[in-house]
């Protein structure tokens, strides 16, 4: 295997391991960067309490006279610990004026944050770990000798 395969292989892992990764991530990061820059802030209120389902707030809010609702995490962007929270209480929820559905418990920009850290700093660290170490794996695994 050649300098140029080993880049090759490094660099198809670890465009095919972050493309693969951050599918699920960058759906959640693009609507929290949407609510961060173009949010409305305005009240709600809880509706139920999810403990099973990553200590999930549901909450409802209005825009314009229609009822809307929404569910998210709670201890962040203002919003109360999972505990401290009670089905009727009143939370900041911010929501995207032009997409009402699009909301949010509290300010989203630490959500929004954390995010970016995992998109754009962790998952990339990890993917170019995975690309390093891909070259001499592959080698590995083809010198194996198939059992019979």
């Amino acid at each position: 295997m050649t300098g140029r395969d080993r880049w090759l292989i490094r660099i198809a892992a670890f465009v095919i391991a972050y493309g693969f990764l951050s599918q699920g991530l960058h759906p959640r990061w693009a609507t929290l960067w949407t609510l961060v820059w173009d949010g409305v802030p305005t009240t709600g209120r809880v509706t139920a309490k999810e403990p099973m389902n990553h200590q999930t707030l549901r909450y409802v809010f209005d825009v314009a006279g229609i009822q809307r609702d929404g569910s998210g995490p709670a201890g962040k962007g203002g919003i109360p610990e999972f505990a401290r929270v009670s089905v009727g209480d009143t939370i900041p929820v911010t929501y995207v004026r032009d997409a009402p559905g699009t909301s949010w418990p509290g300010n989203p920009r630490q959500s929004f944050y954390e995010q970016s850290v995992l998109l754009f700093v962790l998952l990339p660290a990890g993917c170019l770990l995975l690309a390093a170490l891909a070259p001499g794996a592959l080698r590995r695994f083809r010198r194996a000798e198939p059992t019979r």
